[in-house]
Formats: C-alpha cells, structure tokens, sequence
C-alpha cells in the first residue's frame, strides 16, 4: 500500500537469495511461487520495490504452505532507496555508492518531452549541461557533464568533416545495455523508462577510460513496471510551433549619392549607374539618406514552421511475460521557407521472459529512420547571405528566364545573394537509417551465483545528398558554365556486435568498444567470463 493506504500496482516483490520476482496487481495483490526442491527452511529476504517510494523488507523462514505477507511502502522523494546499475558491478541502492548518481524517470521525462533523448535531460539533473550548436530542424544537442565548453561542434564542422581536436569528447552513451557511438537524435524520449548519470571519472573503473567523461545510461521501457495482467496502452500527440519572436534591427538610410527619384547615379555627371557597379559614396560618408522603397527580407525569408509528433504504445506484464512495443511519428519543419525540415519514424519492441525459474531471456530491436532536408553553413547560408543585401532590393521579383527568386543581386554588394533562390534551387538532404538490437539471457546455477550473457548491435547508415542544378544563377545573374554533378556520400557506421559473459560472484568485463567504417562494414566479436 501507499502513502493514502491506497493499493499499488506494479509494485515488484522479488525473494533476493532465489532471485524469484512478481508483479503485484491494480488491487496490489501478488501471489510468489517457490518450488518444493528450493524450499529448505532457509530464511531469506523478502523484498516490494516500486518506484518513487523506500523498499520493503522482511526476513521470512521458507517452509511448505502458505505465508501471507503485507507492505506498508513509504514515500522517497530523494530517490536514496533506489536501485543503480550504473557504474556497479551489481544492482546497489543510491544511497551506499560513494559517487553521486542523477537519476531521470519517465515521471519526470514525460512532464515536457523533447524531440531527442538528449533534449529530455535539460534542467532535470544537476551538473549536465546541453550545448545547442545549432537550432536547425533534426539538430541534436551537445552533452558535458561537469566538464569545460568546447569551442567548435559538429554541426559547425560541417556535415561530413570531422571537429577539430578541441571538440572534448562527452560521455560515453549506454542504451539498454548497448554501448553506442552513433547520434541519439533518432531515438525518442517517450520510449526512455529512465536515465542515470554517473558524473566525472567514477565508473572508468569499469567502462575503462571511454567513461572518463562520464556515463549517461538510458534504459526504455519494457512493461516490467506495469500490474500483473494489465494492458496499457498509451497514445499521445503534440503540436506546436516554432517562430521568430522579433525582428532583427536593419539600416533603413545608406550613405551613397542619389538624385531627387531617389536613384544611384555619379556625382561628376548626375547620370544614373550601372546595376553591376558601386553605388557611390558621399564625401560625408554618413548614412542619412533613406531608402525610397523598403521590403521586409527577414518575413519574405522566416515564416511559422509546425511540429507535431504521435506516439501510440502498447505494454504488458502478464505472468512470466512482459513486453513493450512503440511508434512514433515526428515532423519538425522550422523557421525557413522552402525548407521541408526534419522527419523521423521509429519502431521499438522490448521482451522479457522468464523460461525456467533459473533461466531469464530478454530481447529488444529498434529501427529509425529519418530524413532532414538541410542548409548550407557558414557563408554562404540563408542567414548570412541576406544580411548583405539592401533593404530595397526585390527578392521575390523574377528571372530572366521566368524562374522565381531573382538571383541577380544590383549594385555588386559583397557577399549579398538571394537566399529564397539558393532554397528553391540547391537541394541537400541526408537520409539516414539506424538499427540495433540486443539479446541477455541470465541463468542462475546457485542461489548465490548467476551466469549472464548479452549480445549488443549497433548501426547507422547515412546518406548525404548535395544537388545544385545546371544553368543555376549565381548572384550576378550568370547561370554555371557547366553542370555541378550532385554529391553523394554513403557514410556507414556500426558497432561491432559484442558478446560477454559473467557471473555475479566476479567483476563485470570492460564493454567492447565500437568500431566506425566509412564505405565497409566490419564485425567483431569476442567473448570474456569472469573468474
């Protein structure tokens, strides 16, 4: 029962010495079966966890027939009680580590969920600090814990180029037991169950040194936590918004010499200028004098770009059985237009089953796939360039040849060009695909000793699409001497798949290490048991 004397359910009681668990049902009820040849008259530890209160235990002697037993589970808002396998060799309460663990649950995740993983942890645990190194669609954020701001990020080294030296490594990223090297965009926060972080260099004594910055473990969700013979099922959609709260501020007045009509022309003959020459300067060289026409180039570029996401769930923890399968459905098209943003799909499916009362099987697959239809960075792109043109320029006029954008930009302004054309025209997109999966089984020889082995995979295959079309206009009006042939990059990473094995008396082997392959794809695979 909880703090009202109210039933739980989902409450797991589990016997520690036999290593035999149950679920209890929306009436809080919970039925433990031991078998005869387990039953010696030994006394062992009866415990009842559940999430967001202090474990029950009792000391209870086996012996043939019924035992009837009651918990009375108190409220933990702290969370000291709660189980951490992170950086242990073994399950261990918070409170009896000697470095600091932040916990994140669902409860706290589903308050706002971000469209990353990582987005979901933002103001949520002390000491971790997201870096958004750019706000455009599909972007994902940059993870430190405790550690110094590093100066350049991936998305300003560009799409296929590496980050300098500089770029300090995060965390090392653990999902469900797998050790991944790839980007956690694709990966949705209402699938995560909870998230633990170990911070600084506590857990390099078992990561080795890839945890040298920290360990961020993500655990989704599995049915595991819900009553005994419940079903739940849960739907959820969103919709927002994202756009420009202000203008940025703009010279409305240059310093170049004009006639009455408000024209450019020489000052020595008062004829109007070329529109591939320079405006002429005033001697003053002071900007006072307004321009006669104005248009509004940061509303033709920006416009209100809707996100929505659905998710739909479906879980259940009946008998020896739990399972947890997901969708989900997520379109972010940002600020820009001509700009089809971000698109994501993924699929989640998680089983557990208990096949002998000494022998536990859990499975799990996921497959994401996403398609992000992209800008160009640094000079160059959409925000750069219109800064450099005049407010009394028509971006929206036509081409010579009847296409829309005017290309040509007058007056020969440096850097200036058309940045609505360089979006109709320039199309760059990278599709890319994820997929992992894991296999554990665990089987205990004794009741005091255990065997598990587990089987992680992880892969990514990304491809980058960068297409300017021929005769396209560059910012005079000429169209390219020759065809540009699109670029095409096929990037592959996998993770090796990894195998181990252990026993709970011994120490946890070092996880293997992933391996990144451009072009090719390489397996490895080793297998280590503790003494």
């Amino acid at each position: 029962m909880g703090r009202q004397s109210e039933p739980l359910g989902g409450v797991i009681v589990v016997i520690d010495e036999l290593g035999t668990a149950v679920a209890t049902t929306n009436a809080g009820s919970y039925t433990l079966t031991v078998p005869a040849d387990r039953t010696k008259g030994q006394t062992v530890s009866l415990r009842a966890r559940y999430i967001g209160y202090s474990p029950g235990l009792k000391q209870i002697t086996l012996t043939p027939g019924t035992q009837t037993q009651d918990f009375q589970l108190k409220f933990d808002p702290m969370t000291l009680d709660a189980l951490v396998v992170t950086g242990v060799a073994e399950a261990m309460e918070a409170k009896k580590l000697t470095f600091s663990v932040a916990h994140v649950d669902a409860s706290q995740l589903e308050q706002a969920p971000a469209v990353t993983a990582l987005g979901s942890l933002e103001g949520k645990a002390a000491g971790v600090r997201l870096i958004q190194g750019s706000g455009a669609p599909g972007g994902e954020p940059m993870l430190r814990l405790r550690g110094a701001t590093a100066i350049p990020s991936p998305s300003a080294c560009g799409i296929s180029a590496t980050c300098a030296a500089t770029a300090a490594p995060g965390p090392l990223i653990i999902v469900d037991g797998t050790i991944t090297r790839q980007t956690l965009a694709d990966i949705n926060s209402e699938d995560i169950e909870r998230v633990e972080i170990v911070k600084g260099a506590a857990a390099s004594s078992l990561y080795g040194s890839d945890a040298a910055n920290g360990v961020v473990q993500i655990f989704t969700k599995r049915g595991s936590n819900i009553a005994d013979g419940q079903l739940v099922v849960t739907v959820r959609n969103e919709y927002g918004e994202s756009f420009r709260p202000k203008s940025l501020p703009v010279s409305l007045a240059h310093p170049y010499v004009v006639n009455a009509a408000g024209v450019y022309v020489d000052s020595a003959t008062g004829a109007p200028i070329s529109l591939t020459a320079k405006p002429e300067v005033k001697d003053d060289h002071i900007a006072d004098v307004p321009y006669t026409t104005v248009f509004d180039h940061q509303a033709e570029l920006l416009t209100h770009g809707p996100t929505y996401t659905n998710y739909v769930s479906i879980g259940q923890r009946k008998g020896n059985t739990n399972y947890s399968v997901s969708f989900e459905n997520t379109k972010e098209d940002g600020v820009i237009k001509l700009l089809k943003g971000y698109r994501r799909q993924n699929v989640r499916v998680n089983v557990d089953q208990a096949l002998t009362p000494r022998l536990d099987l859990s499975v799990g697959g996921f497959f994401g796939k996403s398609n992000n239809n992209q800008l160009t960075q640094g000079p160059g792109s959409p925000f750069f360039a219109v800064t450099f043109v005049d407010p009394n320029i028509d971006l929206l006029a036509t081409n010579a040849d009847g296409s829309s954008y005017r290309a040509f930009i007058p007056y020969n302004l440096t850097n200036a060009s058309n940045p609505l054309y360089t979006l109709a025209n320039q199309q760059i997109n990278t599709d890319r695909s994820r997929f992992s999966g894991y296999g554990r089984a665990t089987y205990r020889l004794l009741d005091w000793l255990s065997l598990e082995g587990n089987y992680n995979y992880d892969q990514e295959t990304s491809n980058y699409t960068n297409l300017t079309p021929d005769g396209f206009l560059d910012a005079k009006g000429r169209p390219t001497a020759v065809a540009e042939p699109s670029t095409r990059v096929r990037r592959s990473r996998a993770c090796a798949p990894s195998s181990s094995a252990r026993g709970t008396c011994g120490t946890r082997p070092k996880p293997l290490s992933c391996t990144r392959t451009r072009r090719r794809r390489t397996s490895v695979s080793r297998a280590t048991r503790s003494p």
